[in-house]
């Protein structure tokens, strides 16, 4: 079990940092508690079911097995957050995220290498090349002809 709020895990408290553990961060939607532990299964709680099936890219890679709650929502979500939650229950299928990751990571280093080619492709145009050289300044005369 991976407790994502970060009591129990202790790897968790630093993505929790980076990425936040409430609906508007992305460490669940994105799945970066992967690189602390790989959880068959993932509960959810949320304003909405089955909210990680929209907000999520790896949404694919999500099955539902159930929604907990009377009618699908709690009527508390707790004491500091009295509105009603829902939880939905996944399935994470890791090969399907393996292969969706991969082929992410790998475009976004097809882009890093594209912009890195044509920037020395490029290279520094003649135009910037004069603002790094000296420049002599003589004074020059004020006085006015007349």
């Amino acid at each position: 079990m991976l407790d994502l709020a970060g009591l129990v895990s202790p790897g968790i408290a630093r993505l929790i940092r980076v990425h936040g553990n409430s609906e508007e961060g992305d460490l669940v939607t994105r799945f970066h508690f992967e690189s602390v532990a790989r959880p068959e299964y993932l509960v959810d709680r949320a304003a909405r079911p089955r909210r990680l099936l929209d907000d999520s890219p790896y949404a694919a890679c999500l099955t539902v097995i159930d929604v907990v709650g009377e009618d699908g929502a709690v009527r508390y979500r707790g004491l500091r957050n009295p509105e009603p939650a829902y939880y939905t229950l996944y399935r994470i299928d890791w090969v399907a995220f393996d292969r969706m990751a991969g082929a992410e990571r790998q475009a976004s280093a097809a882009r890093r290498s594209v912009r890195s080619a044509m920037a020395k492709s490029f290279g520094p145009s003649p135009a910037m090349e004069c603002v790094h050289q000296r420049t002599v300044s003589r004074p020059h005369s004020t006085s006015n002809a007349g």
